[in-house]
């Protein structure tokens, strides 16, 4: 039969290995849980960074057609000048038809360049949103994913504790 302090050893290395993969679950959980929180934060920034952009866009297509407006009215008001003029003159005919078609034409490219920088930052937003995406899932995968502990070290620890205190009880008995 076993003595008391082969047995107590036995459930000393039992009780150890019980705590040690009870610390090593908490662990684990913890590392779960900081895992999780990093992700919902770099989701919400990402949303963030997306919003932002999408502001940027909306205010800048707001300011696109600002501009456009205040173009037509400039055009329309120097074509009344010019038609005024023309008429007061008693001018017309092709003098007068080719100041207007120029004026037309300047506002057409003045148009055409506004839709072509319209165009050149969207392009840019939508990388920037790319960018956004990309540094969120970098920051997501930034932390290394724990490994669930097993529990068969510390079995094995027990059980190799116990081993040692029996082979020490038979060495003395």
């Amino acid at each position: 039969m076993c003595d008391f302090i082969t047995i107590a050893s036995i459930g000393l290395g039992i009780a150890q290995a019980g705590m040690g993969y009870a610390a090593s679950s908490a662990q684990y959980d913890q590392r779960m849980q900081e895992m999780q929180a990093n992700a919902i934060n770099a989701s919400k920034a990402a949303e963030n960074q997306y919003a932002n952009l999408n502001i940027r866009a909306q205010q800048e297509d707001a300011a696109m057609v600002q501009q456009k407006t205040e173009t037509n009215i400039e055009a329309a008001q120097a074509a009344a000048s010019v038609e005024a003029a023309a008429a007061e003159g008693n001018v017309g005919g092709l003098s007068v038809s080719s100041v207007l078609q120029d004026m037309y034409a300047q506002k057409g490219r003045s148009d055409a360049a506004l839709d072509t920088n319209q165009q050149m930052n969207r392009g840019f937003l939508k990388g920037e949103k790319i960018a956004a995406e990309a540094g969120g899932q970098n920051q997501i995968n930034s932390m290394p994913m724990p490994e669930k502990p097993s529990f068969a070290p510390y079995l094995l620890n027990a059980f190799s504790s116990g081993l040692s205190a029996y082979s020490n009880y038979k060495s003395k008995g």
